[in-house]
């Protein structure tokens, strides 16, 4: 997660391993640094091998303090 563009301070980090079907769902949990004051918020999803499209399907997203 990057915060104020896609290219800005990086701010959590996921590493998410595949479940191997687009219906099968894990959970995963990852620690924010947090940046202080308020920031617009960049999801950037990267794969490094192909093929790097339709690489996940997101449920839904929970900020716990």
């Amino acid at each position: 997660m990057h915060i104020d563009s896609a290219k800005g301070a990086v701010i959590s980090t996921l590493n998410y391993k595949s479940t191997g079907a687009w219906n099968k769902f894990n959970e995963a949990k990852a620690e924010i640094n947090d940046p202080g004051g308020k920031h617009d918020l960049y999801f950037v999803f990267r794969k490094d091998t192909e093929p790097n499209h339709d690489m996940f399907y997101l449920d839904w997203l929970e900020f716990k303090r």
